[in-house]
C-alpha cells in the first residue's frame, strides 16, 4: 500500500550485541574438518580436553535447534492466529451489516407506531399525550437518519511482504507547493478543511485541465475560497494575493498546499529491531502495515486514557457555547415534517434572531444539512435562536405586571360584592366563661 508507504517510516535497528557484531562464521569446510577431526595425534590430556570443547559445542547446536524448532511452532501459530483474525474481521463486516439492517427496520416500525399514536392523541384532543407521540416520533426520525446515513469502517487488509523490491521516492516539490507545505498548519491536520480543500483541488483540475495546478491563480483561488468557507479559522496572514509569493517572503505566515501527490507532514517513524524485521519477513506480514497497526494501537490507548467521554441521550439537544450579552433558545420551526411559520413569525416579533454557524462552530456537523436555514443551526426542527439579555428582563418586567394586574382585577372584582350588613371578611371573637359548680 503505496500511501501506508509514505506515512510510516520503518527504521530497523540491529538488536545483536556489541560484542557479537561483526563475527563471520568459519568456512564450512574448516567446520568439517573439525567435526571429523579423530584427534589422535594429541595426547590423552588435549585429547580430553578437545573432546570436553567439542561437546560442548555440541550442546550449544542442539539447543539452537530446538530454540529453532520452537520459534518455528510460533511463527505457525502466529501464521494460523493472523488467518482467524482475517476471517473474524470478515465475520465483523458482514454481521455489521446485517444489525445495521435490523435496527433500521426495528426504528421504521417504532416510526409507523409513533404516527399512529400521533393521529389517535390528536384525534382525541389529549395534549399530553400528543407531545409523547411527538417525541417518540422525533427521536425515531432521527435514529433513521443516523442509522441510514452510518457506514461500517472498512477493516485494514494484509498485504504481502515485498522488501526487495526498491520503492519510487515521492517527486521534489516545486518551490510555491513547499512553501505552502511548510508554512500552513491546518492542511492534514484539520480533516473537515482537509476534505474541502481536496475537493476543490479535484474540481478546479477537473474544471481547468491539470496544467492550470500549481500556477499562480491556481494558488489564489484556493486561499479565497478556503478563507471563505472557514472564516472562523485563525488565518494570521494577508489576503490571498500574498499567497503566491516565494517561500522567503513569508516565512512568518501561515498558508496552504493542495497537492495530491505531495504530503503535508513528515512521515511517522517507528522502530523495529532486526529480529522483529526477521519474523515479520517469514510469516508474510508488509512492514509498513503492521508498523501502522501498532501505531495506531499506541495513539488509540493514549487517546483513551487522556480524558473520559460521556456518553449522551440521542434525544437531548446538545449544549450551546456561552454568548455574552444573549439568551439562546431553540424554537419550533417544524412540526411532523411540516413548517409551522406561524410560531417562527411570532417568535421574531418578539425579537428572537436565529444563531449562525460561525457563532456555534461546535454544532456545524449535528445540525440538519437539509434545512431550509443554511446558514443556521436547526435540529430535529428546533432552531437555535438568541435574544438579547435587556429583553428577556423587559420581556419578564412586563409579563410580571400583567400577571399582577390581573390579579388586582380579580381581588377588586371580588370585594365588590361585599356588603357592611354581610361582610365577606368579618372578624369574629367568641368568649367562654365558666360558671362555678353547685
Amino acid at each position: 500500500n503505496k500511501d501506508v508507504e509514505d506515512r510510516i517510516e520503518i527504521e530497523i535497528e540491529n538488536d545483536t550485541p556489541p560484542e557479537d557484531r561483526g563475527r563471520e562464521p568459519l568456512p564450512k569446510d574448516l567446520v568439517k574438518e573439525l567435526e571429523e577431526d579423530e584427534l589422535e595425534e594429541y595426547s590423552d590430556k588435549v585429547k580430553t580436553r578437545l573432546k570436553q570443547m567439542k561437546k560442548v559445542w555440541h550442546d550449544e547446536r542442539r539447543e539452537k535447534e530446538r530454540a529453532l524448532r520452537e520459534q518455528q511452532a510460533a511463527l505457525d501459530m502466529a501464521q494460523q492466529l493472523q488467518n482467524e483474525i482475517r476471517q473474524l474481521r470478515s465475520r465483523v463486516t458482514e454481521n455489521e451489516g446485517h444489525l445495521v439492517n435490523t435496527a433500521t427496520n426495528a426504528v421504521e416500525l417504532e416510526l409507523q407506531n409513533a404516527e399512529k399514536a400521533y393521529k389517535e392523541a390528536y384525534e382525541a384532543g389529549d395534549s399530553d399525550k400528543l407531545l409523547e407521540a411527538n417525541k417518540q416520533l422525533n427521536d425515531a426520525t432521527f435514529r433513521l437518519q443516523r442509522l441510514k446515513g452510518y457506514k461500517p469502517p472498512v477493516q485494514p487488509q494484509e498485504n504481502g511482504v515485498n522488501y526487495l523490491q526498491p520503492q519510487p521516492q515521492a517527486p521534489r516539490l516545486d518551490p510555491k507547493t513547499d512553501s505552502w507545505r511548510r508554512q500552513n498548519t491546518w492542511f492534514g491536520s484539520d480533516d473537515e478543511m482537509t476534505a474541502s480543500a481536496l475537493g476543490l483541488h479535484q474540481k478546479l483540475i477537473r474544471e481547468k485541465g491539470q496544467s492550470f495546478e500549481g500556477t499562480d491563480e491556481y494558488w489564489e483561488i484556493v486561499d479565497k475560497t478556503m478563507r471563505k468557507r472557514f472564516p472562523e479559522y485563525e488565518w494570521g496572514d494577508e489576503p490571498a494575493e500574498t499567497a503566491t509569493k516565494p517561500a522567503q517572503a513569508r516565512t512568518d505566515k501561515p498558508a496552504t498546499v493542495v497537492a495530491p501527490v505531495s504530503r503535508s507532514t513528515a512521515p511517522t517513524k517507528v522502530r523495529l529491531k532486526d529480529s522483529q524485521l526477521a519474523i515479520i519477513k517469514k510469516m508474510g506480514i508488509w512492514s509498513a502495515q503492521m508498523a501502522e497497526n501498532r501505531l495506531t494501537r499506541d495513539v488509540e490507548n493514549r487517546e483513551r486514557s487522556a480524558r473520559p467521554k460521556q456518553w449522551k441521550r440521542a434525544d437531548v439537544l446538545p449544549e450551546v457555547e456561552p454568548m455574552p450579552g444573549y439568551k439562546p433558545r431553540w424554537v419550533r420551526v417544524a412540526s411532523l415534517g411540516k413548517a409551522d411559520p406561524k410560531n417562527v413569525s411570532a417568535k421574531l416579533r418578539e425579537g428572537w434572531e436565529p444563531v449562525r454557524i460561525e457563532e456555534q462552530p461546535n454544532l456545524k456537523f449535528l445540525r440538519d444539512e437539509n434545512s431550509r436555514f443554511k446558514d443556521n443551526i436547526e435540529i430535529d426542527g428546533l432552531l437555535l435562536c438568541k435574544i438579547p439579555e435587556e429583553f428577556v428582563d423587559q420581556r419578564s418586567a412586563y409579563f410580571n405586571k400583567v400577571n399582577k394586574d390581573n390579579m388586582d382585577a380579580v381581588d377588586s372584582n371580588f370585594m365588590r360584592e361585599s356588603d357592611a350588613r354581610m361582610p365577606l371578611f368579618a372578624e369574629k371573637r367568641t368568649k367562654v366563661s365558666f360558671g362555678k359548680g353547685t
